[in-house]
């Protein structure tokens, strides 16, 4: 019962931790948001340039490989990767990404 309590206690503190870190970092951009636009920067490359189609096979097989070996089932893993990259390249997820929001208006680092 004591390593339960602690194992529950150390997550507690671990979340007080982060939690402390964001607030005191709120000025730079978390691990996650800068993922996301990486991921965005590369598709929307992809989406752009002439050709890359055979790249962006390469990566839904790539990104499928690494959740079969996490555990996943192929064909469960295939789909979501799929349905994230269309996400990501055509209907609502066009209009949301940041990046491609950026290119737009002309926005640049």
């Amino acid at each position: 019962m004591s390593d339960e309590m602690d194992v529950m206690r150390k997550r507690v503190e671990a979340a007080d931790r982060t939690r402390r870190w964001r607030e005191t970092h709120e000025h730079r951009p978390d691990t996650r948001r800068c993922d996301r636009v990486i991921v965005e920067a590369l598709v929307e490359y992809l989406r752009t340039t002439p050709g890359s189609e055979h790249l962006m096979k390469r990566i839904l097989d790539d990104a499928t490989s690494g959740l079969v070996f996490q555990g996943f089932p192929t064909g469960d893993a295939r789909r979501e990767v799929a349905r994230r990259l269309r996400y990501l390249t055509a209907g609502p997820g066009v209009g949301s990404g940041s990046v491609r929001a950026a290119r737009k208006r002309g926005v640049s680092a």
